[in-house]
């Protein structure tokens, strides 16, 4: 799983042998290629958005209805509640498949923003 090589200053540090894979890489690697296996049914119970945040690294989530914003220190996506902003560093979609989505790098935060749409769909206009 990990190999030690030598880093900076000839400090030992463990680097990934991507032919072998445990932890949350592999949990990725097998919700990727099939995303029935870890995930709740499309658009979760009661229509609600489902998501799951992995530590600091990932977050999974059912019930995207688009992306609203695509940079590598944002990521936004227009979801039943409003819009679900995901703030960090190094951020990449890594999944876009129907409803869910997936984004990996250092995450920082997640917050609801209000969207006029939404509100007008919660509220039965």
């Amino acid at each position: 799983m990990f190999e030690k090589t030598k880093g900076r200053g000839g400090q030992r540090r463990p680097s990934f042998n991507s032919t072998q894979g445990t932890g949350l890489l592999a949990r990725f690697k097998k919700w990727y290629t099939d995303p029935q296996s870890l995930t709740p049914p499309a658009g979760g119970q009661n229509g609600r958005t489902e998501i799951v945040l992995e530590g600091r690294a990932l977050v999974e989530l059912d019930g995207c209805r688009g992306l609203t914003v695509y940079k590598e220190d944002e990521i936004a996506m227009r979801v039943k509640e409003g819009v679900l902003s995901v703030r960090g560093e190094s951020l990449e979609l890594k999944l876009y498949r129907g409803t869910r989505i997936a984004v990996m790098g250092k995450i920082d935060s997640l917050s609801f923003l209000e969207d006029e749409g939404s509100k007008k769909e919660r509220e039965g206009l």
